[in-house]
């Protein structure tokens, strides 16, 4: 049985810096509301409804049988006042945690925190409080992370992946296992949204039939998923919100903060084989990646397309998932 924290936090400062990253990508944020409620329209019975977005993931985890408790980290408030009645009558036990409850100091002695680097309210702050609020904090286990806003997830691979990372976790004694989407998976939508993808090759043991590979290099490319099984107490969670704020690559000023943040911790070599040499591989980010967070990492290539979707408030995404939903 797992623990899940769904992530439905936000910060201002996180959304002001993800704004000026999208000026690379020629997209403009235009989300005014709080995004984990935005309400898409889905066909239901021959019918559209507006759901929130939250709920397509909830109703997913809802159905899954090896969950065994559920903490939702985001505005207590809202989501009480959006989704009170639905948790109530839920199948799992449900938690609600405040994104501006404080760190205790017993959490920033248990995970090892400097505050100066850790704000209460950021995705690092947010990611503590959700796995302290659940069953496997209790018995040091690791839990299942899952984005708030990823509404094309697919229950029967967020259960595949909980098989499979459990298993991982085990044998590689990894504290962290992130699932990697082939591009190969995702032509469906891939003119919807317009995403750019890490190129790698892929030495590990999980292998496509069909997967496509540059003729020269043998790169593959990769979208990170939307999930993480993770066991925090065993990470270096004091780097958790450099490493966020590096996700969107087109961006010079986030390749300004990988190229700084690689020369500083002495692992150049990988900016080196990624964009000189075109042969890094799966195993060696995860090795780089492992470093920086002083634990184990299992990188997990999987086939679901529709988990590396998610909405980041653009009125280009919106109009994607809009559509995508209502094909169902």
């Amino acid at each position: 049985m797992v623990s899940v924290v769904v992530m439905a936090g936000y910060q201002s400062s996180e959304i002001e810096d993800y704004k000026r990253q999208l000026k690379y990508y020629h997209e403009k944020y235009t989300e005014k509301g709080y995004k984990a409620l935005k309400e898409f329209k889905v066909r239901e019975n021959g019918r559209l409804v507006k759901r929130p977005l939250i709920e397509f993931i909830l109703r997913k985890v809802d159905d899954i049988f090896d969950v065994r408790d559920v903490v939702v980290v985001g505005d207590k408030a809202r989501l009480e006042e959006k989704l009170g009645d639905q948790l109530t009558g839920s199948k799992k036990k449900y938690r609600l945690i405040d994104q501006n409850e404080p760190l205790t100091e017993e959490l920033i002695q248990a995970f090892r925190l400097d505050p100066k680097r850790v704000a209460y309210n950021s995705i690092c702050g947010n990611t503590i409080k959700g796995y302290a609020a659940t069953e496997a904090y209790e018995r040091g286990e690791h839990a299942l992370f899952l984005a708030a806003d990823s509404p094309k997830t697919q229950k029967n691979t967020i259960d595949e992946f909980i098989t499979t990372a459990s298993d991982l976790a085990v044998k590689e004694n990894a504290a962290l296992i992130y699932p990697l989407v082939s591009m190969r998976e995702l032509p469906k939508w891939r003119k919807c949204f317009h995403r750019k993808y890490l190129f790698l090759v892929n030495d590990t043991s999980f292998k496509f039939d069909n997967s496509f590979t540059t003729w020269i290099t043998k790169r593959e490319g990769f979208r990170i998923s939307s999930m993480v099984y993770a066991n925090p107490l065993r990470i270096n969670m004091n780097i958790i919100n450099d490493l966020y704020s590096m996700r969107k690559m087109v961006s010079s000023e986030v390749r300004k903060r990988i190229r700084r943040l690689l020369e500083k911790t002495g692992h150049m070599d990988l900016w080196q084989k990624y964009l000189v040499e075109k042969k890094l591989t799966i195993s060696e980010t995860e090795k780089t990646v492992g470093a920086l967070l002083e634990c184990a990492v299992k990188a997990l290539p999987i086939r679901d397309m529709g988990s590396t979707y998610d909405y980041d408030g653009t009125a280009s995404e919106e109009d994607a998932i809009t559509k995508i939903l209502q094909e169902e």
